[in-house]
Formats: C-alpha cells, structure tokens, sequence
C-alpha cells in the first residue's frame, strides 16, 4: 500500500497527517470541503469574536485523534490476541493500519450531514417548520445530522471509497471489512417498536469489532470527537483555561477487555459495584453490540473528573451563553419566514420537510438523492442570503427585517436574559426519553410566572432549562450506563454505576432556569417578572425538587455532543 502522506498545519495540533491515496480524495471533495463554510460554533462568534473555526478544521482533528486513540489502545494491547479472536488472516502491521484507517475515516466522516449553523438547523428549526404528524415521525425515525450524514455516506461515498481500497496492494482483500465496521461506526443508532431502524434498512450488522471503533470516535465517556472540540473550542473562543484536559493521558490509559474475560470474572462477584453487579445478571453483557469493553485506568481518575468538568466548565460559559442563545432565536425566526425560506433552501418548507420524511422511511426512494443535493447547498452563507433578500425586497421594517438588524446592524438580539436560578444534582439514568417531560414543565412554568407578572404579551418572554449533564449521553450508547475502571493487579476490574461513580468524585448535573424578556420590556413589567420567577422558581419547594428530580435525570442521546 502507497502510504505516501501529506501534513496539514493546524492550530491544535501543530501537524496532521493525511494518507494521499486515500484520505486526501474524500478531503478534496465537496463534501467534505463544504464543511469549511459551516462555522462550528454556530454564532459563537457574535460574543467571541475568534470563534470563527469550522466544521472542516474539527473534522480533521477528530480524525487525527482517533488515529491517535488507536494507536495508544493498542500500544497496551495484544494486536495478535485480537486478530486471533476476530479470526482475521493478515500479519500485524496490515491489521494496524486496517484499524487506523477506518478510525480515521469515521472521524473524517462524522459531522457531514451538518445543516448550516449545525445543531441550530438540525434540531431546533427542522422539527419546529415540521406539523403535529411529521414532528411525531422525525422523532421516532431520530431525525438528525447523523442520519443525514449517514445518507450521505451511503449514497455518495461508499462504494467510491470501496473502488479505492479495491486498488491498494495490502487492504485490496481486506476492503468488505473496512466498510462493515465503518457502516457500524456511523449508522445512526434509533430504535422503533425495540428494533434497530436504520441498521435493518441498510442489512447493518447489530454487533461487531466495528462497535469498539464506533466508542473511540463518538460513543464513549471521551471520544475523539469530544476530546478535540474541547481543546479547539477553548482556543478558539479564548477561554484556553476552561478546555485544560490531559487529552494524551486519557487516550493511552485505557484497556480492551474481552466479554468472556468478564463473564469468568462474574464468578468471582468482584467485578461490579452493586447496581452494576444486579444489570450485569440481567445480561447486560448480551446487550453490548462490541466483543470488547473498554476500560479506563483507575489512575487517572483524577484526570478524568477534569476533563468531565472541562465539558461543563464550556458548556457553562461558551456554548449555552445566554447572549448566543438570544442570537440563536433570532437566526430561527429568520428562518421559519416562508418568503426567505423559499429564497435560501429553494423548496418551500413542506415540500422539504416531506423529502426528509420520505427518505427516512424509505432510503432507496428517489427522494434521498435531491434531498442530499439541497442539503450540500446549504452552508452558513444562508444567512447573509437572507439579508440581501430583505433589504431588496422592502422588509427591513417587517418583524424578520428586526430580526436581521439585530444580528447584523446592532448586534444586540431581540431578547436578553433577564433572571436565571440553578438546580443541580448527582445523576440518576433513566432509559426514558426526557424531551417531553422538559416541553410539559417549561410551558407550565411560563405561564404560571407570565399569569402572576399580570403581563398580557406573551411572546415578550421566554422561559428555558439549559441542562448540562456531567456525562456526554452517548457515552452509554454501547456499553451501558456504567464507568469500566481498570484498579490494581490485586483488584482487576471494577464498574461502577453513573450515581455511585458521581457521589464518590462529587460530580453533578446542572440545570439553569433562565428568564428572557423583549428588549423592549419596560423596568417596571420586569420587576414584577423577577418577582413572580422567585416565586415561583426559588421559594416553592415542590417545584424546586421537581426541577432537580428532572436535572439529575440522566439517559441516552444518539446524537453526539
């Protein structure tokens, strides 16, 4: 195999390498180079003015650390030992370079179906242009940029990059394994009626090696793709001190540990903490799609509890920035304008939303292929689009032209923050989805504390939970809710539930409760808001323990954060 390589300067990283037979194709095209033009942070820029990095630029990070992961996991594992139980065929250095090589292109891969301003697009706008009915059907199909992206990998990619593996000499026989595990690594992970969906419509295989890759680059406690937004975000935005991580240390203090070595180490009842101990005899072994697990080295305990507040620390103070969140609306309500929506995408709303839908339910359908050409249209330059629309079509004065103002003329949005409280607590999981629960207390509380302020414009105020979970939820995607600790030579193994490993390290979830109101809200409408939110909020217990009941709740998330 020509492993000729070509280095890429980065900010983080000095250098990263780039395979040119092989990587450098995908990276030259457009789907991949139209993630230059999709800004990572969304409109973090408006309050930090140097978060102008992109998707493209995280892309690459996150597939140069996972090649990194790699190679750390299997500089403390036997690479024999693993090719003998997997039964593959091939001496040590093409198994290497197999692994490294799909890790990669998982990493290179994971954020393409991006929509512009990311998750802004991708889960707030699409569902709220949607109807009761179709809302309903994205839910139940986890519509997001992973099943975009997915799509588009399926259809456009894959049998391009199975042409190109078919022409190199070492990975020319191994080439069926390398896009089995990679369709593992990025088939979305949705389940309907307790059946995988897109797994059955793509004949993806429900277990495999592919699953320990997947954990690596998205469904882990720390992934590739976390362990570089940390570090790129706190650069970028100037906040270097929140992202501090011992990223190396983390990466090369984990161990594979076979599931039959931990069904032997059952016997012995010394593998568990209680609550583990209970699920791991209700087969939750069986229910992990992986033949390894992974464990981390209880020795760096201490650098894993940094790097969990770290995520919090920029959670906190950079991505739920309240000013950000403001803008946030502001660019929704830009959107959801049926003049400029039409002007931008070039399909008016419904016709879009029933492309998704159809392509959801039925990939192999016509419909899949214009939806994937509209969505590689659709950059962050939307936005500048739409002002051009507006100031040429005389609606500078209309409520979406204020809008426009507010982001590109006054940079101050339309709402501001007004009063925010903070309920925390230790984590508890639940398998239950918690969106519905969220939607039932924001709008009970909103009207409450709108009915006692005696205010009679509703849409002046704006009430949201802005929860941040300790633990990115796609860490219990494949191995469950549990932290796999690697202790001593005297005591092996150990897991410990979510709440036990919490109350030892004194880890929790945080909830802020913030208040919004128009700017155009008179002193003395807001005094009687800040008094009817204490009220509410701060003095009645029953509603405090219901807000940290629902903060320290704790569940799955299939789209990685």
């Amino acid at each position: 195999m020509n492993l000729e390589k070509i280095y890429i300067r980065d900010a983080v990283y000095d250098e990263i390498p780039v395979y040119r037979s092989i990587e450098e194709p995908i990276i030259n095209s457009w789907i991949i180079q139209r993630l230059r033009y999709i800004k990572q942070l969304q409109l973090t820029y408006l309050v930090y003015p140097s978060a102008t990095h992109t998707r493209f630029e995280h892309s690459l990070g996150v597939m140069h650390t996972a090649s990194e992961f790699i190679n750390y996991i299997f500089s403390n594992n036997s690479i024999e030992d693993v090719m003998n139980k997997l039964g593959i065929k091939t001496n040590e250095k093409t198994f290497e370079i197999l692994l490294r090589i799909t890790v990669r292109l998982a990493g290179l891969l994971h954020d393409i179906g991006h929509g512009p301003f990311g998750h802004l697009f991708d889960d707030i706008i699409i569902p709220i242009i949607a109807d009761g009915n179709e809302r309903i059907v994205l839910k139940r199909k986890c519509f997001s940029h992973e099943v975009i992206g997915f799509l588009i990998y399926w259809k456009k990619i894959r049998e391009n990059l199975k042409k190109m593996l078919e022409k190199t000499e070492e990975l020319s026989s191994l080439s069926d394994l390398l896009i089995e595990w990679l369709d593992q690594i990025l088939i979305p992970i949705c389940l309907e009626d307790g059946k995988l969906v897109y797994h059955n419509l793509f004949k993806v295989g429900e277990e495999g090696f592919g699953y320990l890759l997947r954990m690596l680059v998205r469904d882990f406690l720390y992934t590739a793709d976390i362990l570089d937004y940390l570090v790129r975000d706190s650069i970028y935005t100037g906040a270097v001190e929140l992202g501090l991580i011992n990223r190396v240390r983390l990466m090369r203090s984990v161990k594979l540990v076979h599931k039959d070595e931990i069904i032997k180490m059952l016997e012995s009842r010394e593998v568990a903490g209680e609550e583990a101990l209970l699920d791991l005899n209700n087969k939750l072994l069986d229910r992990i799609p992986s033949p390894y697990l992974i464990f981390i080295r209880d020795k760096v305990r201490p650098d894993l509890v940094r790097y969990l507040h770290a995520r919090r620390l920029m959670y906190e103070n950079v991505y739920l920035h309240p000013v950000v969140e403001a803008f946030q609306w502001s660019v929704q309500e830009v959107f959801l304008n049926d003049m400029v929506w039409y002007h931008i995408v070039g399909i008016d709303k419904k016709s879009f939303i029933k492309l998704i839908i159809d392509s959801l339910i039925d990939p192999g359908k016509s419909s899949v292929d214009e939806l994937i050409s509209i969505y590689l249209r659709l950059v962050d330059d939307t936005l500048l689009k739409a002002k051009e629309f507006v100031e040429t079509h005389s609606l500078c004065r209309t409520d979406v032209g204020k809008h426009i103002d507010s982001i590109f003329n006054n940079r101050k949005p339309r709402f501001k923050m007004l009063v925010r409280e903070i309920v925390n607590g230790i984590p508890v999981y639940t398998d239950k989805p918690l969106s519905d629960m969220y939607i039932s207390i924001v709008e009970r509380l909103r009207k409450n504390i709108i009915e006692k302020s005696g205010l009679s414009y509703e849409d002046d105020v704006k009430l949201v939970i802005d929860k941040i979970d300790i633990y990115p939820g796609s860490a219990w995607n494949i191995q469950g809710p549990y932290i796999y600790l690697l202790l001593d030579k005297v005591y092996g193994h150990w897991l410990e539930s979510i709440s036990e490993f919490s109350n030892k390290n004194m880890l929790t979830n945080i909830g802020e409760i913030r208040l919004f109101v128009s700017r155009d809200t008179g002193n003395e409408v807001k005094k009687r808001l800040i008094e009817a939110f204490k009220n509410e909020i701060l003095k009645k217990e029953d509603v405090r323990e219901e807000l940290k009941h629902i903060i320290r709740l704790t569940t799955k998330s299939y789209v990685t954060m």
